[in-house]
C-alpha cells in the first residue's frame, strides 16, 4: 500500500501527540468546514488504529470524497500538522524559538527585541537540545552582521572584537560539517566499492581540516575518520577513552555520528576479525546511544538490524540481560508498521536468548510461532537472512535435544533453500559450513569438536564452545 507523507506522518506519531493533533483539528486556521472536519477527523483515527486495510483512495472513495476535494482535505489537514509539529518542537526546543524570533526582529529592524532573543538563546543551551549550539552561534553572528550600517562593516576594527569568541565556534562548526560531508561522500563510495583517486582526495582533505585545527575535539573526530580504514583496535580504544572524557563539549548532531562510526567499527572488527572485544565494546557504544535517543533510526524506530546485532553482541559478551531488556524497552518501536509482523519479530529475538540461555523448549516454542507469521515468508534479502538465522535456531534445538531425525529434516530444507538464492557458490558454501557440521555430527553420532566449530561465526562459535563443555 503507497502511503502519503501525511499517511506515515499520523501513523508514527505518538499516542499523546494523536490526541493533541485530533484536538486542534477544529482550529480556524485549518481552513476546514465542518464536514471536512469530520472527514478528516475519521481518516486520521483510522490511521492511528491503523484500520485502512484497502489504502487512502479506498477510504475517500468510500466516503464519497471526490479525488479533487480528497486532495485539498489532505493538503490543508498535512499544513495543520506542519504547523502542529512546529509548534510542538519549539515548546521542546526554547533555542528554536529565539532562533525563529530574532530572524523576525532583525528582518524588521527592532534592535531591542532582537537582542532580547539572542541574550535568550545564549541562555537556553541544554545537554538534550536539538539545536546545534554552534549553527545558533552561526546565526546569532549573521544577525549582527545584518543590523550593522554599511558605514560601520567598511572600518577596518569595527566588529572585530565581538566577532572574537563566535568566530572561533563558526569555525569548529564549519570544520565539523566540512568533515562530515567529505565522510559521507567517502561512505557512499565504499559502499558501492568505488576507490581510485576520488577517494584518496576525500582522505586528504578530511586529513588537512585535521591536522590545521587547533581543537582537540575536531583533532579526535578526525582521528575517528580513520575506523572506516580499520585503524587498529589498540588506537580505537584510545580513542573512545578519550572522547568518554569530552561527550558533553561535543554537539548532539556530531556526537550522534561520533557514535555510529563506533558502532560501525564494532560490528567490523566482531563480526570479520572474530574479536570478542569488541562484543563488548558494542553493547556499550549502543547503551550510551540508546540513552541519548540515537539508537532510533528516524527518531521513531529501531532498525531489525539494529536488534539483531545487540542480540548477537550480547550472547558473544555475555551479556542477555541487557538485550532482552533492550528488546522490552523497544520491541514497540521496531521499523515493522505492521503489529502482527512486530510481534512475530519478536518472537524471534526472544527465541535467540533462549536457546542461548539453552531454555530449548522455550526457544522451540518462539520459533514455531515465528514460522507462522508473514515475516517468515518473506522472499526480499533481508527476509531470506532472517530465515536462515531463524532455521539455525531451530537446527540447534533439534542438536541439542538429540531429535536426528528432525535436524536432517531441517537441514536438507535449508539446503534446498540455499542452493536456489541467488548467491555465489563461495557464499552458499559458507553458509551451509554450521549446517553440513551438524548435519555430520548427526550422521556419525558424534559430538561437535573445538576444530569444527572453528570456522563458524563468533554467535555461533559461542553455542558451540557451550556443547563442548
Amino acid at each position: 500500500m503507497r502511503k502519503s507523507k501525511l499517511f506515515e506522518t499520523i501513523e508514527r506519531l505518538s499516542l499523546g501527540e494523536r490526541r493533541g493533533f485530533l484536538a486542534t483539528l477544529d482550529l480556524k486556521e485549518n481552513n476546514l468546514s465542518a464536514n471536512d472536519q469530520k472527514i478528516a477527523r475519521l481518516f486520521v483515527e483510522k490511521i492511528v488504529s491503523r484500520r485502512i486495510p484497502k489504502g487512502e483512495e479506498a477510504f475517500w472513495k468510500d466516503s464519497g470524497v471526490s479525488k479533487a476535494a480528497a486532495n485539498k482535505i489532505k493538503s490543508r489537514l498535512l499544513r495543520a500538522l506542519e504547523r502542529y509539529l512546529l509548534l510542538g518542537a519549539i515548546d521542546k526546543e526554547p533555542r528554536l524559538r529565539h532562533i525563529l524570533m530574532a530572524s523576525k526582529y532583525a528582518a524588521l529592524g527592532l534592535e531591542k527585541q532582537l537582542f532580547h532573543h539572542l541574550r535568550e538563546l545564549e541562555k537556553n543551551t541544554r545537554p538534550d537540545q536539538l539545536i546545534d549550539p554552534y549553527l545558533g552561534e552561526y546565526l546569532k553572528q549573521e544577525y549582527l552582521y545584518n543590523i550593522t550600517p554599511e558605514s560601520e562593516l567598511m572600518k577596518p576594527d569595527a566588529i572585530l572584537p565581538q566577532l572574537d569568541v563566535q568566530e572561533k565556534a563558526f569555525v569548529r562548526f564549519k570544520d565539523y560539517t566540512e568533515i562530515r560531508i567529505l565522510l559521507a561522500q567517502l561512505g557512499f563510495r565504499k559502499l558501492h566499492r568505488i576507490e581510485g583517486s576520488t577517494a584518496d582526495e576525500i582522505r586528504m582533505k578530511i586529513q588537512a581540516i585535521v591536522d590545521q585545527s587547533e581543537d582537540k575535539v575536531i583533532q579526535l573526530f578526525g582521528r575517528l575518520v580513520r575506523l572506516l580504514d580499520q585503524c587498529p583496535p589498540e588506537e580505537y580504544f584510545e580513542l573512545s577513552k578519550a572522547f568518554e572524557q569530552i561527550d558533553e563539549e561535543v554537539p548532539e548532531e556530531y556526537l550522534k555520528n561520533q557514535l555510529m562510526h563506533q558502532t560501525n567499527y564494532c560490528i567490523y572488527r566482531s563480526r570479520y576479525h572474530n574479536d570478542v572485544r569488541f562484543s563488548a565494546e558494542f553493547i556499550k557504544v549502543l547503551n550510551r546511544r540508546e540513552q541519548k535517543g540515537f539508537h532510533l533510526h528516524d527518531q521513531y524506530t529501531v532498525k531489525k538490524a539494529t536488534v539483531n546485532n545487540c542480540i548477537a553482541n550480547a550472547v558473544i559478551s555475555g551479556q542477555l540481560e541487557w538485550a532482552e531488556g533492550f528488546l522490552e524497552r523497544n520491541w514497540d518501536k521496531l521499523s515493522e508498521h505492521n503489529g502482527p509482523e512486530r510481534e512475530a519479530y519478536r518472537k524471534f529475538a526472544l527465541a535467540y536468548i533462549a536457546i542461548n540461555r539453552g531454555q530449548l523448549s522455550e526457544a522451540q516454542s518462539y520459533m514455531h510461532a515465528y514460522q507462522q507469521s508473514s515475516l517468515y515468508s518473506k522472499t526480499d534479502m533481508h527476509g531470506f537472512i532472517q530465515r536462515i538465522a531463524a532455521e539455525k535456531i531451530l537446527s540447534k534445538v533439534y542438536f541439542e535435544q538429540g531429535e536426528l531425525k528432525a535436524l536432517k529434516l531441517q537441514i536438507r530444507k535449508v539446503r534446498g533453500e540455499v542452493n536456489r538464492s541467488p548467491y555465489p557458490e563461495v557464499t552458499k558454501t559458507r553458509l551451509l559450513q554450521f549446517f553440513d557440521t551438524l548435519m555430520e555430527c548427526s550422521e556419525n553420532g558424534q559430538p561437535l569438536t573445538a576444530e569444527q566449530i572453528e570456522g563458524w561465526p563468533l554467535v555461533d562459535q559461542v553455542w558451540g564452545k557451550r556443547m563442548l563443555q
